[in-house]
């Protein structure tokens, strides 16, 4: 089956992926986009976070993506603090390049607030990181949106 691209310039909508977070300290990666949607083929990407809130410590989330079979980290949104409310968040995937200290599978390092500059891989997965005082997993989701400029 053939993957559908939106027009040239026209943004869609790729994908959404939800992670419920941990619920105690420590670190847990989610299911990856689906290999059938070749997040690489789009020229822009751009991320929209939700979370509904966190439940104790201080939770850290990530958009990692693979390349060459190992998980990086993409986008490190801000913080989301004890007893949070609802926020939502944005992101945007640039081509920029510059250096910036990441990290990769389960020890993500990318700072607050950062997006990796250059090119993303195919698929994708939330990381979410629960600081101490976590005791109780929230749900977390991130819509993945895309732009194909040629």
């Amino acid at each position: 089956m053939a993957t559908s691209y939106p027009a040239v310039g026209a943004i869609k909508a790729i994908v959404t992926i939800t992670q419920t977070s941990p619920d105690a300290v420590g670190t847990a990666a989610g299911t990856a986009s689906s290999s059938s949607i070749d997040l690489s083929a789009y020229d822009d990407i751009f991320f929209i976070y939700t979370s509904l809130g966190a439940a104790g410590g201080l939770l850290d989330v990530y958009v990692q993506d693979l390349l060459d079979g190992v998980y990086y980290d993409l986008v490190h949104f801000n913080q989301i603090a004890v007893a949070a409310a609802a926020a939502t968040q944005a992101a945007c995937g640039c081509l920029h390049s510059y250096a910036v200290a990441i990290g990769s599978a389960l020890v993500p390092a990318l700072a607050v607030g950062t997006v990796r500059p250059g090119r993303w891989g195919k698929q994708m997965r939330l990381c979410c990181v629960a600081g101490v005082g976590t005791a109780a997993g929230a749900a977390q989701s991130v819509t993945i949106f895309g732009r194909r400029a040629r």
